[in-house]
């Protein structure tokens, strides 16, 4: 069975919230984030994968949940991770400076 994350990107995180009606501090608290970092996330940090995970964990349907986390418990790859993983990341540099685009896998 292919799982498919829930939530791709901050955008699909804030319209879950919203789905949801819950506040950001909610949201986030049920995962162990914070709200700062939540609403980080939502305006474009990138995501963890493992906090990927945990949202869909926490918030999808339980069938889906449980599809997930049987699939992570035989060693099967999350497709989804690896599409993640594969998306270039921006480094974000203090100072007002231009960010610089970081290669997956680099760090």
């Amino acid at each position: 069975m292919n799982t498919e994350l829930i939530c791709k990107n901050g955008q699909d995180i804030r319209e879950l919230r919203n789905q949801l009606g819950l506040k950001q501090s909610t949201f986030w608290k049920r995962i162990l984030v914070t709200q700062s970092g939540g609403s980080r996330y939502e305006t474009g940090r990138t995501i963890p994968k493992q906090v990927l995970l945990l949202i869909h964990l926490a918030y999808s349907p339980l069938k889906e949940s449980e599809a997930l986390l049987k699939q992570l418990h035989a060693g099967k790859p999350v497709p989804m991770l690896r599409e993640i993983s594969e998306r270039p990341r921006v480094r974000r540099s203090h100072g007002g400076r231009t960010p610089s685009v970081i290669q997956a896998g680099a760090c």
